[in-house]
């Protein structure tokens, strides 16, 4: 027995130096986790993403998590998304005074279509929410079908279809039926939109857009 007690003792530090050996590989050859900071930058890029998706501005504080130029690319989408949308709740304005028929020979439009002083601010609820409806669905380019769908626009669509006040939907985007400058702005934005997601995609699978 004596004589075998070396050997064991020498068998049981080999195994424990393998062990260690081992314990030591796995550590160095396991794959490296996310780098928290990135993956925040990362969610932060998905979140400005969804709300370019919602046509929604941007806040100014996200753009510290993307580069110089595509923080700028965002800033004129904010700028143009402003814009537009006010260019748009107006024409929505004049839509839904037709709508609720008010005319100018009641003397209730000022000289741009628009309800006069405190009129305008003592309409129905659903005055003013159809007109944020129409304005929100007239910055995507099917605005048509989303109006049409919208549960709160489609009773009056129903209603006045077949007729001059049920074309409205196509006054935003149509070729033949919208303002040519209304048209063009549209078109556009559009394509502004369409370039800011392919660098936000760019930017998240680490690739450079062209």
């Amino acid at each position: 027995m004596e004589k075998k007690l070396p050997v064991l003792l020498s068998a049981a530090a080999l195994a424990a130096g393998l062990l260690a050996l081992a314990l030591t590989l796995v550590v160095f050859l396991r794959p490296a986790g996310p780098d928290p900071a990135e993956a925040y930058r990362m969610e932060k890029r998905d979140e400005i993403a969804d709300m370019v998706l919602q046509r929604q501005v941007v806040p100014e504080d996200y753009l510290r998590y993307l580069d110089e130029p595509l923080a700028e690319e965002v800033r004129a989408y904010n700028e143009a998304t402003a814009n537009l949308h006010q260019h748009y709740a107006q024409m929505a304005g004049n839509i839904v005074n037709s709508l609720f028929y008010a005319f100018d020979d009641a003397g209730e439009l000022d000289e741009n279509g628009q309800l006069r002083g405190p009129e305008a601010y003592q309409q129905p609820e659903h005055y003013y929410d159809w007109v944020g409806r129409i304005a929100h669905w007239a910055m995507y380019a099917n605005t048509e079908a989303l109006c049409s769908a919208d549960p709160a626009l489609c009773f009056t669509l129903g209603r006045e279809a077949g007729g001059s006040y049920g074309m409205w939907p196509a006054s935003f985007h149509q070729e033949g039926i919208a303002d040519e400058d209304t048209r063009s702005w549209g078109e556009e934005y559009q394509t502004l939109v369409d370039a800011l997601l392919d660098r936000l995609d760019a930017a998240r699978s680490g690739e450079e857009s062209d």
